[in-house]
């Protein structure tokens, strides 16, 4: 299963990108499929990716809608084939899509 991690300062104070790759190494054995981290000023998200369903690269984590306004982080898995999972972050009257940052 994946693994996420992140951290907020409150106060806006830059995250070092130090402590995001310790943390994201550190669970390192959650997801050995793939790496990704999003830092802006105050904020920082990491994720370790496990394939098992989703091969494609489109999957890749962070995510972040069409603006790259939002982005987040989240561990999930698929149980059934026949059950259809939706995301959506909800930002105003209409909930922008989200996308993997790398999908391009």
């Amino acid at each position: 299963m994946c693994g996420i991690c992140g951290v907020l300062n409150f106060d806006g104070a830059p995250v070092s990108p130090a402590v995001v790759q310790v943390m994201t190494d550190a669970i390192a054995h959650r997801g050995p499929d793939g790496e990704g981290v999003y830092e802006e000023p105050g904020v920082a998200l990491g994720h370790r990716r496990l394939k098992i369903i989703d091969l494609s690269d489109t999957a890749n984590q962070p995510m972040c809608d069409a603006s790259q306004r939002y982005w987040i982080v989240f561990n999930g898995d698929k149980p059934r084939e026949s059950v259809k999972v939706n995301v959506r972050v909800a930002v105003g009257p209409t909930p922008p899509l989200v996308r993997s940052a790398s999908a391009g």
